[in-house]
């Protein structure tokens, strides 16, 4: 069983991994977006989702498991 800082490194590495092949495909945009306070789009609330599910099977009492689709 691995500890919870052991945990939170796997986690945290994966997270980059996402990110990092998220810019490979889709490199970030340049342009500056001016957006009322609170206001989120519908791509960043799928990403925040993504996020949390990755962050969930890794810290969830199932086996981990970092396969991407």
């Amino acid at each position: 069983m691995l500890d919870e800082s052991s945990r939170f490194k796997l986690v945290f590495a994966k997270l980059q991994d996402v990110l990092e092949e998220d810019t490979r495909k889709e490199p970030v945009k340049t342009k500056v977006e001016f957006r009322r306070t609170g206001e989120v789009s519908r791509e960043e609330l799928d990403e925040i989702d993504k996020l949390r599910r990755i962050v969930l099977e890794a810290t969830g009492p199932e086996p981990m498991s970092f396969t991407t689709t």
